[in-house]
């Protein structure tokens, strides 16, 4: 994998620079901004832009994600069980849970609601998605491992962002998800 620097005495477990040996490890120029309460404000790689919005208790209530002007996905968070997503036009309601233990969920796309059964592993991973009459669709929840939230555009997934070639986390943990 390669060389890890841990060069910050105020925290000593702190990875500040790795050396990459190799291809195991792909070469990402990221950036990232934080708003005043330590909460990532903005994340770019190649053109690409994640900008999330806060509400005055430090809760994440928005992403959108652009390449440019492009829109690629707007998502609103709104409690712990219903999620809009204005970009592809769908909604989620989770059914008996929240989205990391919800054993099904209500999904509305073009003006119909269906119902998915959601299967997990004892992690609380998304294994299987079935709809109700008994087909598996692909998996589109956007959700994996542990249920945390993809943002594939940047490798990473949200929550305490874990940067998976280093397996180390940007922290962007948020109440409102607890426990991510």
């Amino acid at each position: 994998m390669g060389t890890l620097d841990y060069d910050n005495p105020a925290k000593p477990y702190q990875v500040t620079m790795l050396t990459p040996t190799g291809t195991a490890v792909p070469v990402r120029e990221q950036s990232v901004t934080y708003t005043s309460y330590q909460r990532p404000n903005t994340l770019t790689e190649n053109g690409t832009t994640a900008t999330f919005a806060y509400n005055a208790g430090g809760d994440r209530v928005k992403i959108r994600v652009a390449q440019g002007a492009a829109a690629l996905l707007t998502r609103y968070y709104i409690g712990k069980q219903y999620e809009p997503d204005a970009q592809i036009n769908v909604e989620w309601l989770c059914l008996g849970g929240d989205v990391y233990s919800d054993p099904a969920v209500y999904i509305k796309e073009a003006g119909n609601w269906k119902i998915y059964y959601i299967c997990r592993d004892y992690l609380g991973s998304v294994t299987h998605v079935a709809y109700a009459p008994g087909t598996e669709p692909a998996l589109f929840l956007a959700r994996g491992y542990t249920g945390h939230e993809h943002l594939p555009w940047f490798g990473l997934i949200l929550g305490r962002e874990t940067v998976i070639p280093r397996g180390t986390i940007l922290s962007i943990k948020v109440r409102m998800w607890t426990e991510i």
